[in-house]
């Protein structure tokens, strides 16, 4: 499966992917969690969560 990186554009290559995989892109190093909504993949930052998290402390 191949997707696209929403930080860089940079094309990210998954074997075997399943929910919940974290990729690396190899462009900017971002890390993503991928996610699948109505049977299309999508990658959700890492951290993003805890960020806004950290924001109410």
């Amino acid at each position: 499966m191949i997707v696209e990186c929403p930080i860089c554009d940079a094309t990210i290559t998954v074997k075997n992917p399943q929910e919940g995989d974290v990729v690396v892109c190899q462009e900017c190093d971002t890390e993503f969690e991928l996610v699948q909504f109505d049977d299309e993949w999508d990658l959700l930052e890492v951290g993003e969560e805890d960020w806004e998290e950290d924001d109410d402390l």
